[in-house]
């Protein structure tokens, strides 16, 4: 059961780095080529639908994470890989869900959404450090050989 734990944590992890990456580098500087005319029913849809992938998925590492945290013995990678998961969560919480309900009220401001949306871009930053770093340090404490690398 221990060994479906980590490989359901590495697995989790790690399907947040891809999307983290996906996110910051494709989608979300993409944001700033949306039309005004179609720019809030694209955001709403986007902030919808992104939410069946990343809600289970954040919800899955999380609850694996404390379960480690819980069961093995002390190790001080695994509570900095989970500050890194706190941190990201933290991020996601008070940094980019504020963005975007931002950009939800505005959405034809011309002026108002390019700054928006750059900033968004930046302090998504944060999550994608925390998140690249949990993914290789996950692998450093777990061993690659799980996952055949």
């Amino acid at each position: 059961m221990l060994e479906l734990l980590i490989l359901t944590q590495i697995a989790s992890t790690w399907l947040m780095v891809g999307l983290i990456w996906l996110v910051q580098i494709v989608h979300y500087p993409l944001l700033l080529l949306v039309g005004d005319s179609h720019f809030a029913t694209y955001h709403q849809q986007h902030c919808a639908r992104i939410a069946w992938i990343v809600g289970p998925v954040m919800s899955v590492e999380m609850c694996g994470a404390l379960l480690l945290l819980m069961i093995l013995p002390f190790n001080i990678g695994l509570f900095g890989a989970f500050g890194l998961l706190v941190t990201a969560w933290l991020s996601t919480a008070f940094l980019q869900v504020g963005l975007h309900h931002r950009l939800s009220l505005a959405p034809h401001d011309a002026a108002l959404k390019p700054p928006l949306i750059n900033r968004l871009v930046k302090t998504n930053w944060i999550r994608t450090f925390c998140w690249s770093a949990r993914g290789l340090l996950i692998l450093t404490i777990f061993g690659a050989e799980r996952v055949g690398v």
